[in-house]
């Protein structure tokens, strides 16, 4: 059976005018937001264009404040921040005044998950911790840091990422060293 890139070539074209597109958005898109941050509208949910097949912010009497260029976007959470993924960026969270917070550590294609109330986020290649609302309450200086479970969050230095499968799709940590750090509101 002789194998033809054409199928996938056909597929990846649209898909990349679609990318094309919202990186020139992101453009016209980042002042707009700007302009949230600086004290002009407060963001409070998210739309999806189908046109553009992107997300984007509303404010708080439902107007758009931008094009859509987000990848996907989530609803704000009860704290105020949402995490958004922009073509070029990855994920990030943001505050209902369009203030970049943190980059999100990703779990599942994604933002990590809240627990307890708490999420892991990611600076300098390290992990640490922040509350729904946004603040960061341990600093980013964990290697490997898994999920808040009764008030306490396993870390660990001296790691290594290991494959679980042949295909690499799953990992593990492999900490020389691991201890439980209490995490506190």
């Amino acid at each position: 059976c002789a194998h033809s890139d054409a199928p996938a070539a056909a597929f990846a074209q649209p898909w990349r005018r679609r990318l094309m597109n919202r990186l020139m958005v992101v453009a016209t898109f980042l002042p707009a937001l700007a302009h949230a941050a600086d004290g002009g509208e407060t963001l409070c949910g998210t739309y999806f264009e189908r046109e553009s097949e992107a997300y984007g912010y509303i404010t708080c009497d439902g107007s758009r404040v931008s094009p859509a260029a987000y990848i996907f976007a989530h609803e704000f959470t009860a704290g105020g921040i949402s995490a958004n993924l922009l073509p070029g960026r990855g994920w990030r969270y943001i505050n209902t005044a369009g203030e970049v917070l943190v980059e999100p550590y990703v779990f599942d294609n994604g933002p990590d998950y809240f627990v307890e109330g708490f999420s892991r986020f990611v600076e300098d290649g390290r992990i640490g911790f922040i509350n729904a609302s946004g603040e960061i309450v341990v600093d980013a200086k964990y290697e490997a840091a898994f999920p808040v479970e009764d008030g306490v969050a396993r870390v660990g230095s001296g790691c290594e990422v290991v494959p679980v499968d042949e295909l690499g799709d799953y990992t593990r940590w492999e900490c020389s060293e691991w201890v439980s750090v209490a995490i506190r509101r």
